[in-house]
C-alpha cells in the first residue's frame, strides 16, 4: 500500500513523524513526494497543513488523515480532492486543552492577573474572591476537546453551559444551541471559553455584536482560532471597559 505523508514541517519533525508511521505500518510505502510516474497508487495522503495543491493529481486517492485537530485550512484549499477527510482526535491534546481552559478560568475568577501587576506596582491589596459555584462559564464548541474542558471545569466547582450551533445532548452538562440562545448565554456567563471549529458560520463571531452581548466585566477566553476574533472589536471592547479580560 502506497501511501502520502506531507505537509508544513521542518526536516526533524518530519523525520520523527516518519519513523513512528513507519514503525505503526512497517508493509506500508511511505512517499514524501507522489511518485510523478505512479501517482495512481497513492491511497490515502496523511497530512500536516500541505502547502495548497499538494494532493491534486492523486487518481487512486480514497482518503486524507490530518494529523492536525482542524481541517479548516485543508478545507479553504480549493483544489482539496473530494474524498473523505479524517482530523486527529488525541485524547491527550483534549487534556491539554482542559488544563489550559481551567488555568484561564481560575486565572480570571481569583483575579491572578490583578495580582500579578500588584506585584510588579509592588502593591498589595485583597482582592474581592467569590466561590467557584458562583461563576457562571460558557464553553462556546462541543466537540472532544469543548467537552474535556466542560467537564473539568465542572469538576472544579464552577457552572458550565455548553453551546453549539447544531444541538444535541451531553450527559451531566447544560447544553443550548443555535444563535438564538447564545446572545442570552452571553449576557449572563461570567467567563465565555471559544472553542469553536473555524467555518463560514463561526468565522468572525467574535465580533462587535458579540462583545456587546456579554454580561458587562466579563472576561473572553479564545483558545480556538484566530479567524473566530474580530480584534478591533476586541480592543474597543477592553477600553471600553465592556470586558474586563482577555486570554
Amino acid at each position: 500500500m502506497d501511501l502520502l505523508f506531507c505537509g508544513s514541517f521542518d526536516s526533524e519533525e518530519r523525520d520523527a513523524w516518519l519513523v513512528e508511521l513507519q514503525r505503526a505500518m512497517p508493509d506500508a510505502r511511505w512517499h514524501l513526494h507522489a511518485p510523478t510516474q505512479s501517482a495512481g497508487r497513492i491511497v490515502a495522503a496523511v497530512v500536516a497543513n500541505p502547502p495548497p495543491g499538494s494532493l491534486q493529481g492523486l487518481p487512486g486517492l480514497r482518503l486524507i488523515q490530518s494529523l492536525w485537530a482542524g481541517v479548516d485550512r485543508l478545507l479553504d484549499d480549493p483544489s482539496l480532492p473530494d474524498v473523505p477527510l479524517a482530523r486527529m482526535v488525541d485524547p491527550a491534546m483534549s487534556a491539554a486543552m482542559a488544563e489550559t481552559a481551567l488555568w484561564a478560568t481560575l486565572s480570571l475568577h481569583r483575579r491572578f492577573f490583578d495580582y500579578a501587576q500588584q506585584q510588579r506596582d509592588r502593591h498589595w491589596y485583597p482582592l474581592p474572591q467569590r466561590r467557584a459555584d458562583e461563576i457562571e462559564v460558557a464553553v462556546l464548541g462541543m466537540g472532544q476537546m469543548g467537552r474535556t474542558c466542560a467537564r473539568r471545569l465542572l469538576e472544579t466547582g464552577y457552572r458550565v453551559t455548553g453551546w453549539n450551533l447544531h444541538g444535541g445532548a451531553i450527559a451531566g452538562m447544560a447544553l443550548e444551541h443555535g444563535l438564538e440562545a447564545l446572545w442570552p448565554l452571553l449576557a449572563r456567563s461570567d467567563i465565555v471559553i471559544n472553542l469553536l471549529p473555524l467555518t463560514a458560520q463561526t468565522a468572525d463571531l467574535l465580533d462587535r455584536r458579540f462583545f456587546a452581548a456579554m454580561r458587562r466585566g466579563a472576561a473572553l477566553v479564545n483558545l480556538a482560532r484566530g479567524g473566530h476574533l474580530v480584534e478591533a472589536d476586541l480592543l474597543q471592547a477592553l477600553d471600553s471597559g465592556q470586558l474586563d479580560r482577555a486570554v
